[in-house]
């Protein structure tokens, strides 16, 4: 695999384990340590790239 498709790979992994995360419920659960906030972010952050 090139550099060239890894963020965007990292961003589409990220985005749908969030969304996952969000749609199961775990949210909640993950949200106590700051975890959705940090994938969040980190999609965002590799979208960017």
């Amino acid at each position: 695999m090139t550099t060239r498709f890894a963020p965007r790979l990292i961003a589409l992994a990220s985005a749908a384990f969030f969304t996952v995360v969000m749609l199961s419920g775990i949210d909640s659960l993950a949200a106590g340590d700051g975890a959705s906030a940090y994938i969040a972010q980190s999609a965002a952050a590799a979208a960017r790239a």
